[in-house]
This record gives structure tokens, C-alpha cells and sequence, in this order.
């Protein structure tokens, strides 16, 4: 996987390519210039052979190699729609790749309306907000409902749709910023009552959205392999092979990699000093970890309860500090009281 900022510092490359293409003495013929992640729409006002010679600097800028794609018969496909050059404007149609399928969810699947209903909302959306002509729309309304009648899905579930669609669509045209809050609970999808619950919730301005119910796949089977406790971070008990003195510490990294620091005495460490002082060993087997976590605050107060269990429980510990304060915070929200593990 992926960096979480490689699409931003690559989106970031691409702005600097494209001041470097701005400067280019052909680009005074681009009339318009349009970027969508890695995809340009370019207006050129002047001759195929100077716009050959541009395409060619700008491959010669960085090691990125853009692809060309000219208009045929004045149409040009970009995104998800067809763009046709006539004398005055240019006309939208919607476009579908050669590979597109119309399969969505059927309409006889036992899935919530919720989750059979985007398909439909995303396509009456994109049809209601494309400026098209009365022949464009009416075919992309077709398509839809063809679409729809593939699937299974009666003419009136498509209609009501299109028609709560078409309804949004006007209102926040003419309410642009009112804005409704609602809160949405997830809960698991029953054919038979999820219709009245709906209408129950919806005068309480509250929404319901299905989710799956558990599968014994779910339940029974964790696909994830399980994690050696030396590869995990947490609070961890340290205990001399050759005496009774044990060391409490935390370490937000695996605690492999935090015992072998302990074995060098880099970063020193109470317990490194005393193996080296007295020639002791300490070894991985006889490490516990008291408690998971990679959270250096949380882990902060569990070390400190640690230490004072140990402190109550008599246990010799070589910590430098073994003495929790008073005014911790767990202690004046719960003061200590010895008790044994169970």
C-alpha cells in the first residue's frame, strides 16, 4: 500500500509540471485548460502542427509522458461525458466506456431499498445537473430506465426516484444554504418492519440505514493472523534470571525491539545497569507484556499502576522510580487497593 499523502504529493508534481507547461511559448493557442487528477481537457485555438510541437515540450519537461487525444467528427470524450463542437456552443451527452455493464444490484435481492437505490440516485443526479439538450436527456432517461428494467425494477420504484431526485435538485437550487441535520442509526435490515421503523424515526428527524447482518464467516473465522505478543507495544515486566528483581516499562514500538535496548543499555535503563553491574541475564522468555496499547498517554497511566500493584504486592522491582504520586490521576479518581489478579 500506498503512502495516505501520495495522491496529494502527487497532485502537488503535477501543479508544478503544469506552471513549467504555462511558460511554454505555444501555450498562448490554449484558450482553456482543465485538470481532473490525470486527465486535461484542452482548448487549442491554433494549427495541428503547433499543437504537435507543443504536445512534444511538454514531454520533454519531466519524466511524465502525456498521451494525446484529439476530437473526431467535433466530439471529444472526457470523463464521463461526450462533448460535441457545433458553430455557436458545445453540447453534452453522458458516456459510457465500450466495457460499461448494467448490471446493479437486483431489484429481487434481499438488500435493503437503501442500498439498491444509490445506483438510481447517482444516475438522476448526473442527468438532472448535465446541461443537456431535450434529445440528449430524454435518451440518457431511457437508458436508465432500460438499465433498470434489466434488473428487474419496476417503472414506478425508477419514477419515484427520479422524481424525489429532480425535487432535491430544485430545492437546493433555490435554497443553496439551507442545510437539515439528521442523525443516521445503522441497524440490520428486516424486510417487514425496516418501512415502519423508517416512518417511526423519520418524524424524530432521524434516519435509518441498513447494514448487513453477521455471517457465521463473521462470527467464527478471523482471517487476520494472529500477532507474537514480542511484536507487540504496551507495559511489559522485565525478570531477572538470576535474582528476584523484575522492571516495569512501556514502549510504544514492538517490545522485541524495546528488550534488546534493555540487553545493550542504550538508552541506559535500570535493568541494563543492574545486569551489567551484577552480571546477570535477562532473556525475551521471561518477559511478560502486562498490557496492549500504542497509546503513549494511556500506556503512561498503566505503567504507574503497574509499578504500585508491585509496590502493594511486596514485588522487588529495579525501577529508578517505584513510588506512584499521589495526585495522579487515577489515583484521585480510584484509589488504589491491593487485589490480586485473576
Amino acid at each position: 500500500m500506498g503512502s495516505p499523502i501520495s495522491g496529494l504529493l502527487a497532485d502537488i508534481y503535477v501543479d508544478h509540471i503544469e506552471e513549467q507547461i504555462t511558460q511554454l511559448p505555444e501555450y498562448t493557442h490554449v484558450s482553456l485548460w482543465r485538470r481532473y487528477v490525470d486527465d486535461i481537457l484542452c482548448f487549442w485555438t491554433g494549427t495541428m502542427q503547433e499543437l504537435t510541437k507543443f504536445f512534444e515540450a511538454i514531454n520533454n519537461i519531466s519524466n511524465l509522458k502525456f498521451t494525446i487525444e484529439t476530437e473526431i467528427n467535433n466530439s471529444l470524450n472526457y470523463l464521463d461525458l461526450t462533448l460535441t463542437r457545433n458553430a455557436h456552443n458545445i453540447d453534452y451527452n453522458i458516456y459510457r466506456k465500450p466495457t460499461t455493464t448494467d448490471v446493479i444490484i437486483p431489484f429481487n435481492s434481499s438488500h435493503a431499498p437503501q442500498i439498491k437505490t444509490p445506483s438510481f440516485n447517482f444516475m438522476f443526479h448526473r442527468l438532472l445537473n448535465t446541461p443537456l439538450t431535450l434529445e440528449n436527456f430524454n435518451q440518457e432517461l431511457a437508458t436508465i430506465i432500460q438499465i433498470g428494467k434489466n434488473n428487474n425494477y419496476p417503472l414506478n420504484f425508477m419514477l419515484n426516484i427520479f422524481h424525489k431526485t429532480k425535487k432535491r435538485t430544485t430545492l437546493n437550487h433555490i435554497y443553496p444554504h439551507l442545510k437539515t441535520s439528521s442523525r443516521y442509526i445503522a441497524i440490520p435490515y428486516y424486510p417487514h418492519i425496516h418501512n415502519d421503523i423508517s416512518k417511526i424515526l423519520t418524524t424524530h428527524n432521524m434516519n435509518i440505514t441498513a447494514r448487513s447482518h453477521p455471517t457465521l464467516s463473521n462470527l467464527l473465522i478471523n482471517t487476520k493472523p494472529p500477532q507474537h505478543v514480542h511484536n507487540k507495544a504496551g507495559i511489559y515486566e522485565i525478570n531477572c534470571n538470576d535474582c528476584q528483581l523484575s522492571y516495569i516499562g512501556l514502549t510504544t514500538r514492538n517490545l522485541k525491539t524495546r528488550f534488546k535496548e534493555h540487553q545493550k543499555n542504550t538508552p541506559r535503563s535500570a535493568i541494563g545497569s543492574h545486569t551489567l553491574e551484577k552480571k546477570h541475564t535477562i532473556s525475551l522468555d521471561n518477559t511478560k507484556l502486562l498490557h496492549h496499547s500504542d497509546q503513549f498517554n494511556k500506556l503512561r497511566i498503566l505503567e504507574q499502576y503497574e509499578i504500585d500493584y508491585a509496590k502493594h504486592n511486596n514485588k522487588q522491582l529495579v525501577n529508578d522510580i517505584t513510588d506512584c504520586p499521589e495526585q495522579h490521576l487515577y489515583k484521585m479518581l480510584h484509589p488504589f487497593k491491593p487485589h490480586h489478579r485473576t
